[in-house]
């Protein structure tokens, strides 16, 4: 991986963050060599936070929408509580991202990892309006979050996302 970048889509739970950092190490991925986080959507996001304590260079490109979600996460967490209860607690508290930490991902952005992978960025609202998937061209890959919906495993069905509201 000498030369190129390092992109890690999704970081979930807090409460998933040392999992994910030791998943890194598993693949040969030192967490100093991530350049980017790439969120589909800040309810993929609860970890960002503490993730990035680990990631001494990583910019999290986010849709523009969720920047003050993840620059202030009270809200989110308030209607984590309100929604999940204690459940909410076990996924672990979500801690802010300073704002230098954070790229605007513009639909349509083009982020290069090597001479042949890039990642273009397209808004998809409608799980949530903040919603964007994340295209590899060469292999013409898309990590979608739950654009298309979620997929219960084991049971062949696939039905809508739907987020917690968010406080007034």
């Amino acid at each position: 991986m000498l030369g190129d970048r390092v992109a890690v889509v999704d970081v979930g739970l807090a409460k998933s963050v040392e999992s994910l950092v030791e998943g890194l190490s598993i693949a040969g991925v030192s967490p100093a060599d991530v350049d980017y986080v790439l969120l589909t959507h800040i309810d993929h996001a609860g970890g960002v936070g503490a993730f990035l304590k680990h990631l001494p260079r990583a910019k999290v490109l986010v849709h523009p929408r969720g920047v003050p979600h993840l620059v202030d996460p009270s809200r989110l967490w308030e209607s984590s509580l309100r929604t999940l209860g204690e459940v909410a607690e076990g996924f672990g508290r979500i801690k802010p991202v300073s704002s230098e930490r954070i790229a605007i991902a513009e639909d349509g952005l083009s982020i290069s990892l090597s001479e042949s992978i890039s990642i273009r960025v397209l808004h998809t609202p409608r799980h949530a309006s903040h919603h964007t998937s994340f295209f590899e061209e060469e292999s013409r890959t898309l990590f979608a979050g739950e654009a298309t919906g979620v997929h219960l495993l084991g049971s062949g069905l696939v039905r809508p996302a739907a987020p917690p509201p968010l406080p007034k």
